[in-house]
């Protein structure tokens, strides 16, 4: 009976140790961060063994990714009590991460860093990676006061040539407005609402361009007469130096003249110009103006 009281003292000695096996009184023990049980026998009348092996507390990570770019590992992970893993996400090509929800919540830093690493595991979690569109500078310009027009001239927009376009408001998509100009005339939010259009290239390229809201002072600042015109186009603004350059578009976005200007303003023929509708730029004031033959 001393035995036994031996034995199982010893056995409460390696309770929260990691035992990985008992045979009669032979024990082999390492420290680890693990639950213990008991057993107890009763009413002793013969010779009992008890033999006990142990394996790791496992938990799983849940993993997440949306379209347009992966997480690695992309599948769930099993890791085991006290461990770490660590989770990276790369975009697609003209994509960057929207969103990085670490149990339900989001991580700037994740997104920030391109990857999260869960140290010290405890208990079960999940990470779940959003992707979203890489919003492209420059690629809108204000035509007067309430037109927004594509810039498709590949000498001026980065190289590249769109086919299709989807106007946004606010992040969301505007019913029917799949042209290069987006007239505004109408819209109760003009001023208050940021504008953007979701492009495709004709390499099949997706493309957004970054959000820009409307200047309705545009119009006032920047004048351009006789408007129209067949020959001489006289431009003033206050704001304009001496060597600004003044760009003129045409109505689908392709520059098609540059001239410098003088303080105040600048005289200049346009008389080489086929006859239809211009758009007059000078640093980020916009204007449009006619030409006749």
């Amino acid at each position: 009976m001393i035995f036994n009281d031996i034995r199982f003292y010893l056995l409460k000695i390696f309770i929260g140790l990691y035992i990985i096996s008992t045979s009669g009184d032979q024990y082999e023990a390492k420290a680890v961060y693990y639950f213990a049980g008991t057993y107890t026998f009763t009413n002793i009348t013969d010779n009992h063994s008890i033999s006990v092996t142990f394996k790791p507390i496992q938990y799983t990570i849940t993993v997440s990714a949306g379209a347009n770019g992966t997480i690695t590992p992309a599948t769930n992970q099993t890791v085991a009590c006290g461990d770490s893993q660590t989770f990276t996400f790369t975009s697609n090509a003209y994509y960057e991460t929207d969103e990085v929800l670490i149990d339900g919540v989001h991580n700037a830093a994740a997104v920030s860093a391109g990857a999260y690493t869960f140290t010290n595991v405890t208990d079960n979690h999940s990470i779940e990676v959003s992707f979203k569109l890489f919003c492209i500078q420059n690629l809108v310009v204000q035509v007067w006061g309430d037109v927004l027009s594509v810039i498709n001239n590949p000498a001026n927009n980065g190289g590249y040539t769109f086919i299709s376009y989807q106007w946004q408001e606010n992040g969301m998509g505007i019913l029917g407005e799949t042209g290069g100009n987006l007239y505004l005339a109408n819209n109760p939010h003009i001023y208050t609402s940021s504008f953007s259009v979701r492009l495709t290239t004709a390499d099949g390229i997706h493309i957004l361009s970054c959000p820009v809201t409307v200047n309705q002072n545009v119009t006032a600042k920047l004048r351009a007469y006789p408007n129209p015109t067949r020959d001489l186009l006289r431009i003033e603004s206050g704001s304009i130096k001496s060597g600004d350059m003044i760009e003129i578009y045409n109505i689908t976005g392709y520059l098609v003249r540059k001239f410098v200007a003088n303080t105040g303003g600048a005289t200049i023929s346009v008389s080489v110009l086929p006859a239809g509708t211009y758009i007059l730029k000078i640093n980020k004031q916009t204007t449009k103006f006619i030409k006749v033959d």
